[in-house]
């Protein structure tokens, strides 16, 4: 073999070595930094939010979902502020970020004008998140929403300088600290890594008055499997189950729990939706495909009512939240109706839910026109009400109607109104 060739094998297989213990050192690094933050959650959560109110028409509506967002906010302000605090104190040979448009070993040390200080990129975005979330008695609601959402698209879109570092690399084109050339390689790292979503997307504002659809959410893109349509029913069927407790809301069984078989005997019938397994009362069953997804499709806001025994008293002011919108995990929900309940006459439960002698129970009622797992529990735990016991008592305009548990009946077969 060449010796010059070998010696050239050999120097770049020690480059590529050296290039990757650096990066594993920075990635390690950063990922100190960020593990106990919830930064880009914290940024998702209200850029859906800004959105949302943005969209909407009624300034109430609008008001009450800028007031619940403010926690978030806050949040959002202190943790990037103390990203900064504890990068500062990361020596500066470790803080060097390169802007070469490839990546290279030492690249800061070698050519220290092709690089720049990455604590002071963090401070500049702490402090331009503090101070865009700073209210302005002179800036409208509108105004300040659409200022912070510009700000927190912003540095989502900085962020590849440091969030996805975390996970193995920096994007395309990450931030730079005021009076220092844009970095293109950002620490060092191959710019081989996609840049967060809308990154290269111009904000526009929306004019008054025209509502602002939130922010799809992303999803595996799953192989186009033709699949041939099944056939109208001769004769379509529609079956009201009351669903006990511990059962799950399919046919087939999992050798642990009970099924919709252990209760109903009529073949070729499908649930129309889900009901939780620890949930019980109204689950529909159909032949009927197109009904089937018109019950299931959130789309057409087929009204849900559940009857929720929840742990504490629920006052005004925590109906009025469940009413108007509650922050969680994946968003604001949609205004609901929500009320006191009489303590209803139901079947018991087996097994009985817990009772706290020291803590009283109540029970409400909640209509909602969107479905999303585990909501009902997860609104009344957010305004301080864990749910006890769950039960569904209507969709659209089927009811329980005194069916006892496990029973079921069946009702003519229709697409509602």
């Amino acid at each position: 073999m060449d010796p010059v060739f070998l010696l050239l094998l050999l120097g770049g297989s020690g480059l590529l070595m050296a290039n990757g213990h650096q990066q594993r050192q920075r990635i390690a690094l950063l990922a100190h930094h960020l593990g106990p933050l919830q930064i880009e959650k914290l940024m998702e959560t209200l850029t859906q939010g800004y959105l949302r109110a943005l969209g909407e028409s009624d300034p109430a509506r609008q008001a009450q979902i800028f007031a619940v967002l403010e926690g978030s906010e806050a949040q959002l302000a202190t943790q990037f502020a103390q990203l900064a605090r504890d990068f500062a104190a990361v020596p500066a040979a470790q803080a060097r970020a390169s802007t070469l448009a490839f990546s290279m070993p030492w690249a800061s040390t070698l050519l220290p004008r092709a690089s720049f200080d990455m604590r002071k990129l963090l401070a500049v975005h702490a402090n331009g998140i503090a101070r865009a979330l700073k209210t302005d008695a002179a800036r409208s609601p509108r105004d300040r929403a659409f200022l912070d959402l510009c700000r927190t698209v912003f540095d989502a879109a900085q962020l590849p300088l440091v969030l996805q570092v975390a996970c193995g690399g920096v994007g395309a084109h990450g931030g730079a600290a005021p009076h220092a050339p844009r970095p293109t390689g950002g620490l060092g790292f191959p710019r081989n890594t996609q840049r967060l979503p809308g990154a290269d997307r111009q904000l526009k504002r929306p004019p008054t008055g025209m509502a602002t659809s939130p922010p799809s959410r992303p999803h595996r893109v799953q192989p186009q499997v033709r699949r041939s349509a099944r056939p109208a029913p001769a004769a379509p069927r529609l079956i009201l189950l009351n669903k006990p407790f511990d059962v799950l809301s399919q046919f087939s069984g999992d050798g642990t729990h009970q099924t919709l078989s252990d209760f109903v005997d009529v073949p070729n019938v499908y649930p129309a939706g889900r009901l939780d397994r620890d949930s019980e009362g109204l689950l529909l069953l159909t032949n009927d495909g197109a009904l089937q997804a018109r019950i299931a499709d959130p789309r057409h806001k087929l009204p849900k009512t559940y009857w929720a025994q929840v742990e504490g008293v629920p006052d005004e002011a925590a109906l009025e939240k469940l009413r108007t919108g509650v922050l969680l995990s994946d968003g604001m929900t949609r205004p609901a109706e929500a009320a006191l309940l009489p303590e209803p006459t139901l079947w018991p439960r087996h097994p009985p839910i817990r009772v706290r002698a020291q803590i009283p129970t109540h029970w409400i009622a909640l209509t909602l026109r969107e479905g999303r797992n585990r909501q009902v529990r997860r609104m009344t735990a957010a305004v301080g009400l864990p749910t006890l016991r769950l039960v569904r008592v209507q969709i659209g305009p089927w009811c329980l109607s005194g069916l006892a548990s496990g029973q079921w009946h069946e009702v003519a077969a229709h697409l509602p109104a």
